[in-house]
């Protein structure tokens, strides 16, 4: 298995425990990027060497949030991760912009998550962790009713006054959320993508049909052309966040291997 790719714990196949999950990735030569689904477990691990990320579930924190104790509450949320993963020698924590939105206008709220990243920022200054932040799915593709009709980071280009504010924060390239972003906003996202630089190191790979974000295995010419693309500007981690079967990876590492020449 090429080392650029990386299996999600909870994306292998369905109820898998963590132990299960390591296991696999190991018998493949792979990391693992180990998701909220398995965080109690992790606590428990002793050996942390085939980790190489954690994936908090965005309903856990706010990061645009007005409310004083929620966003105090929060950004201790992720101040105790990243302590985690820098006790452990895990390499990255990824974050979505704003976490759960806020019942706020979209102005308001992005001028909360600058702020909240300032502080980020501030507190990793002296710690040997990386922050990968992640594009999102336009709300109107996926809009659960509690939410409002835009998440911040839907277009890329929200994204890069964030990555500039350290340089240890990343960006994650979720491929199904730009599918369905590029069904919505057009080529003005294909030509954002092109100029991340050395910000873009890491890819979420799954699938879709631009009208749904529901993780299919990597199959479809215009997706595989994205990575094709991506592979050659940036060459960076593909983690597999497919929906869970042992046949939904086989397909996607095939069509992997074909982008990455291997």
């Amino acid at each position: 298995m090429e080392n650029r790719i990386i299996f999600c714990s909870d994306h292998i196949t369905k109820e898998i425990t963590l132990k299960e999950a390591l296991k696999y990735s190991q018998s493949k030569g792979a990391l693992l990027e180990v998701h909220s689904a398995h965080f109690k477990e992790l606590l428990a691990q002793k050996d942390f060497k085939s980790i190489i990320c954690i994936h908090p579930h965005w309903r856990n924190y706010s990061l645009s949030t007005d409310n004083d104790t929620f966003m105090i509450k929060s950004l201790n949320y992720l101040y105790n991760l990243i302590n985690f993963i820098e006790s452990n020698g895990i390499k990255y924590i990824i974050i979505h912009p704003e976490g759960m939105p806020a019942n706020l206008a979209r102005e308001s709220r992005y001028i909360n998550v600058l702020k909240s990243y300032e502080k980020i920022s501030k507190y990793i200054k002296n710690k040997d962790v990386r922050i990968l932040i992640e594009n999102m799915p336009p709300a109107r593709v996926y809009p659960p009713s509690v939410l409002p009709n835009y998440f911040i980071g839907e277009q890329l280009d929200e994204l890069f006054p964030i990555l500039k504010i350290d340089s240890k924060f990343n960006f994650i390239f979720d491929l199904g959320h730009f599918i369905c972003g590029l069904n919505v906003y057009g080529n003005r996202e294909l030509k954002s993508l092109k100029t991340f630089g050395k910000k873009l190191i890491y890819v979420h790979v799954h699938d879709n049909n631009g009208k749904i974000n529901n993780h299919e295995p990597l199959k479809r010419k215009k997706s595989i052309d994205i990575l094709k693309i991506i592979e050659k500007l940036y060459h960076p981690l593909y983690s597999l966040e497919i929906a869970p079967s042992f046949e939904n990876i086989d397909k996607t590492i095939r069509n992997l291997k074909k982008i990455m020449n291997i």
